[in-house]
């Protein structure tokens, strides 16, 4: 397991916590728009990773969630979030108060893959 996504104070006993997340679109219109048409029901990784993850990881998925509270940033976890041109706004805040709260962030998605800047 590479050692980049050990928080250096965890025991190596206890759980880890992976988060993965594609994020809601915060504009209503916009998110009945985007259901109606593009039919979206998630990213394929969203459901493939947890299958090649190891056991020893704690894992939580959020599908475009769009009411977060103060209690659902944890810190001490690797957030992977999964952003499309649509809801890349909603992922880099999210992203943000992850990091806030002292986990390391991880974004990806086509939207990220086609423009990394």
């Amino acid at each position: 397991m590479p050692q980049a996504f050990l928080h250096p104070s965890e025991n190596q006993s206890k759980n880890r916590k992976l988060i993965l997340i594609i994020p809601g679109v915060s504009n209503f219109l916009k998110r009945v728009l985007l259901r109606i048409f593009m039919n979206s029901y998630g990213s394929f990784p969203l459901y493939i990773l947890p299958a090649l993850t190891p056991p020893h990881y704690y894992i939580k998925i959020f599908s475009q969630k769009v009411f977060w509270l103060d209690r659902d940033f944890e810190g001490g976890a690797l957030v992977g979030i999964s952003c499309a041109t649509s809801n890349v706004h909603e992922g880099y805040k999210i992203a943000d108060r992850f990091r806030k709260a002292g986990s390391v962030v991880v974004l990806g998605g086509i939207h990220v893959s086609c423009l990394p800047e």
